[in-house]
Parts: structure tokens; sequence; C-alpha cells
């Protein structure tokens, strides 16, 4: 009767640790899943915050280079069509007064050789007036 009372025993200690190992592991291991889980979920989120920050970063600084250099690139553009019209105006005018000195000079020949006549002279000036703004109207 001793054997039958200790096996009893020690059967129902067993069955209700086991009842209760069962019981307990089910509610532990889903503890555990889901804490495990909520904390791999806080370290992947964390890291891809660190990346997504990162990768801004990065793309705000291309960006900024990129308006630079454009921006450097803009101003070499209307820094050289300046000096390049500036050069061709600078060409024109002097061509233009090379045109009047040389009118000048004839009129003034023309003077000396005994043009007296006012009207023929008048005549000639705004002949080559005309013809000097016609060319310059004609340019552009």
């Amino acid at each position: 009767m001793k054997k039958r009372l200790a096996a009893t025993a020690i059967a129902l200690v067993v069955g209700a640790g086991a009842v209760h190992a069962t019981g307990m592991q089910g509610g532990s291991l889903s503890g555990w899943y889901e804490g495990a889980f909520q904390k791999e979920r806080e370290r992947i989120a964390g890291f891809a915050g660190e990346e997504m920050t990162r990768l801004l970063a990065g793309i705000g600084a291309f960006a900024l280079e990129a308006g630079e250099w454009a921006e450097e690139q803009i101003v070499s553009l209307t820094e050289t069509e300046e000096e390049r019209a500036k050069r061709e105006l600078e060409a024109r005018e002097a061509e233009i007064r090379s045109q009047l000195e040389s009118t000048a000079a004839r009129l003034e020949e023309d003077l000396k050789d005994g043009i007296t006549d006012h009207e023929q002279l008048e005549a000639e000036i705004e002949s080559d007036v005309t013809r000097l703004l016609e060319e310059i109207l004609n340019e552009h």
C-alpha cells in the first residue's frame, strides 16, 4: 500500500506537473514569441529609420551639389555670352567710327576740292548717313 500510495502520489505530481507545464508552456511560448517578434520588429524599424535618414541626407546633399553645379554652369555661360556680345559691339562700334571718319575725311577733301554748292553737300551727307543707318538697321 505504501508502494501504491507512493506511486499514486508520484503519478499525481507528475500528472499535475505535466498539465501545469502544458498550460504554462503554451502561454509562455506565445508570450515569448510575441515579445521576440516585437523586439525584432523594433530593431528592424530602427535600422530602416536610420537607413532612410542616411539615404535622405545623401539625396539632399546630392541635390544641393547638383544645384550649385548648375548655377556655376549658368553663370559661366552667361559671362561667356556677355563677353562675346561686348567684343562684337566694340568691333561694330570701331567699324562705324571708321566709316564715319572716312566719310568726314572724304567730305573735307570734297570741300577742299571746291565744292561750294551747299545743297549738293547736304545731299551727299544725307546720302552717306542714310547708307550707314541702313547698314546698321539691316544687321539687327
